[in-house]
Parts: C-alpha cells; sequence; structure tokens
C-alpha cells in the first residue's frame, strides 16, 4: 500500500504490543474467562486420535462395529494422536496446540504480507487478525480452522518464492507436500491445489511458453493430487451408510435424507441461501458487531461487501497472484457447500480473515483513490487513511471481544 511510511521502532513496538494483547487473550479464554469452548467437530477429533492411539486404525470407535472413518482428513487427529498417548483427555494441552497453531499463523501472515507491501503493513494485517473475535475462538475450539490457516500460509510463502524457479523438486515435491498438509488438515485445501495449478500454469507459461507450461502444469496438478485422490478413493471403498464429504455436497438437504440428489434447483436454491450468509457474515467477521435494525445496518453490510470485493477484483485482474485465485476459489466452494445458518458461515470464513482485511484495505484505497483525484493529494494521504482505518478496526476488534464475550451465546448466532 503506498503513502505507509513509518521507523523500524515503531513498527517492533506494534508487533511485540499487538502479540502480547493476543496472548493476553488466549490465557484469559483457555482459563475460560471469557467464553467456553465450542463444540461441533473437536470431539469427533479426539476419539479419531483415541483409536489410532489404541490400534482401532483410522475408525469412528464410538459408533457400533467401530466403521472406519469416512469424512474428516486424518492429519489433525495425527497431531493429537501423541497427547492422548502422553496425557489423555487433557483439554488444556490440546488447546495450547491449536492455540499455538494460531500464533504461529500470526508471524505467517506478518511474514507474507510483510513481503507484499511492506513490514508496517503485515504487522497491521497480523495484529487485526490476531485480535479479530472468530479467530481468537477458533483458538479457543477443537476444529481445524486454525492449523489449516498455518499450513495455507506455508504453501502461500513458498509458492510466492519457488514456484518460477526451475528446480523440479520445489515444484514437483515440496510444494505437492505442503498442499497435501493443508487439504489433509482441512478438506476445503483442495481450493488452494485449484488456485496453485492456476498460478503454475501461468508463471510457466510466460517462462516456457504455452506447450511445455501447460504440461508442467499438469504434471504439477497430478503430483499435488495423489493425496487427495487416494484419500477419495478409500472414502468411497469404506463408506457404509456413513456420511463423506461427496455424499454431503450431493444431497439436496444432508438432514434429510428423503430429500434426495442435489440438483440444479437445489444447488441454486442453495448458492443464493449461502450467499445471504456470507453477505452478512462478511461484515460481522471484520467489523465484529451484529446487525441491527434494517436500512443503515444493511447500507454499511452492502458497504463492507462492496469495498472487499472491490479489492478483491483489482487484485484478482491486476497481480493474479495465488492468494486470489485462492480466496476465488475457496469463496466460490463455500457459496455451493451445505451451510446451517451464520455460526457455520462465521467458523468456514476464520481461514480468510487476513484476505478479508487485506481486500477491504485494497477497495478502501481504490475508493479513495477514485474520491481524489489529485495523485499528490493520494500519495500524501493514503498512509493516513490506511493507518486511521486499521486503528478503528483495531478498536472494533477489542471492544468487540467484549460485546460478544458478554453474551454467553455471543459466537453462535441462529441462521
Amino acid at each position: 500500500m503506498g503513502g505507509q511510511t513509518t521507523s523500524p521502532r515503531i513498527e517492533k513496538l506494534l508487533w511485540f504490543g499487538g502479540i502480547s494483547i493476543v496472548v493476553f487473550y488466549i490465557a484469559l479464554i483457555l482459563d475460560g474467562m471469557l467464553f467456553q469452548t465450542i463444540g461441533g467437530d473437536g470431539p469427533s477429533y479426539l476419539i479419531l486420535a483415541k483409536s489410532l492411539v489404541e490400534g482401532y486404525g483410522y475408525a469412528d470407535i464410538n459408533m457400533p462395529g467401530a466403521p472406519t472413518h469416512t469424512q474428516y482428513p486424518p492429519f489433525f487427529p495425527l497431531l493429537l494422536a501423541p497427547i492422548y498417548l502422553a496425557f489423555g483427555y487433557n483439554f488444556l494441552v490440546i488447546k495450547l496446540l491449536v492455540a499455538a497453531f494460531g500464533i504461529a499463523s500470526l508471524f505467517a501472515i506478518r511474514a507474507y504480507f510483510s513481503n507484499q507491501d511492506g513490514r508496517l503493513y503485515g504487522t497491521l494485517i497480523a495484529v487485526l487478525t490476531g485480535t479479530n473475535f472468530f479467530f481468537l475462538t477458533g483458538t479457543n475450539s477443537l476444529q481445524t480452522e486454525i492449523p489449516f490457516m498455518f499450513f495455507s500460509f506455508l504453501v502461500l510463502l513458498y509458492a510466492r518464492k519457488r514456484v518460477t524457479e526451475a528446480r523440479a523438486s520445489r515444484l514437483f515435491l515440496v510444494l505437492p507436500l505442503l498442499l497435501a498438509l493443508a487439504y489433509m488438515t482441512r478438506m476445503i485445501g483442495v481450493t488452494l491445489v485449484a488456485a496453485s495449478f492456476v498460478t503454475v500454469l501461468l508463471a510457466l507459461r510466460q517462462r516456457d511458453g504455452l506447450p511445455a507450461g501447460f504440461r508442467k502444469a499438469v504434471l504439477f496438478l497430478v503430483a499435488a493430487s495423489v493425496p487427495f485422490a487416494l484419500w477419495t478413493l478409500r472414502n468411497s471403498i469404506y463408506a457404509q451408510d456413513v456420511a463423506t464429504y461427496q455424499s454431503i455436497f450431493a444431497q439436496a438437504d444432508y438432514y434429510s435424507l428423503d430429500s434426495g440428489s442435489a440438483g440444479l434447483s437445489s444447488l441454486f436454491a442453495r448458492f443464493m441461501l449461502n450467499s445471504g450468509y456470507y453477505l452478512e457474515s462478511i461484515y460481522e467477521v471484520l467489523l465484529t458487531f451484529t446487525l441491527a435494525g434494517q436500512g443503515l445496518a444493511w447500507a454499511a453490510v452492502i458497504a463492507v461487501f462492496g469495498l472487499v470485493m472491490a479489492g478483491f477484483v483489482k487484485e484478482l485482474f491486476y497481480k493474479r497472484e495465488l492468494k486470489d485465485f485462492y480466496f476465488l476459489f475457496y469463496m466460490g466452494l463455500l457459496t455451493l457447500w451445505p451451510v446451517y445458518g451464520k455460526a457455520d458461515a462465521h467458523r468456514y470464513l476464520v481461514p480468510l480473515i487476513p484476505f478479508l482485511y487485506h481486500y477491504l484495505f485494497t477497495g478502501l484505497m481504490l475508493a479513495w483513490g477514485l474520491a481524489r483525484p489529485s495523485r499528490g493529494t493520494i500519495a500524501r494521504w493514503s498512509g493516513a487513511v490506511l493507518l486511521a482505518s486499521a486503528a478503528i478496526l483495531a478498536a472494533m476488534n477489542l471492544t468487540g471481544i467484549s460485546y460478544r464475550s458478554a453474551d454467553s451465546y455471543g459466537w453462535n448466532f441462529e441462521g
């Protein structure tokens, strides 16, 4: 972002101060002083970890006959297995693991956006992410959003420096392994594979020409997709009246087996319903506070969503980076995936929180440039506008934590 200048000392003070606040809030959360642990899929991951440790394989040992599990990918339960082996169901240690992934994610986020727009900007994105209520909620839940966020930024950091290099080992081995870590933690990580394929294709087309570049990009796609294909095939073989991700997506209504398979009409209805959820949820994730009233509140929702989408479209057309294709495919899949209320929508957006802030700032700077036609004025004041916007969002984050924590159901609004 042009126009931002600051001394390294001030930037470091902001970074260490922000991280200290994040650690303080995580400590309060772990102590149960802000809100309690969210349920959801957490017990399933613990049961799978126990199954691995006790020699049952990757099975649902809480179900009659202990059938082979065919839904959640195995990497997060594998991370939990040593903890269960050493400590049993010690929820504090387990949540410390998720919190550690959260802190590590902030370092990765800072590094990624610092390389793109300067150290101050990377620090702002990381601190805003770390003080976001929904990010903090994720560090307190036994879910995969936070570990997945960390692995996704490892992919982004590695791909930024290595995609254009000629060494085959980095393109056909290291990057596919990092992608496998991401989608074997959370299956929506397959959108990273699709985004990486497009990015690799564009980079190799420019370097090697279209025919050779396309062949190498297809080889990369095959290498990156092998674990996913094997996992999907394994689930299809072992699935017996147990849900898989394919069956969940293909049903018109996951909670009503009599509804039949999803056709074009039901997929379109799902798309329209989900679009409404995410329109509101993007606003709430960024500004923390819930909607009140209709007119002015909806104007704010549309304005925030419009700025985010304007920033995204600008970056997609002018930069065409991996992050932009990833955001496109991730949000595209979310609009078609079954969502049961805004609580789900909030949770699914957690890995995208840094990008939502980034695109919001990009859209804001775009709007500022259109409103101020003088280039000198833009350059002189854009940094100040960015810092003021970040300060307002940080204040909303900190007050929003208290606002939502005051309600015992502050993290789970009805959809």
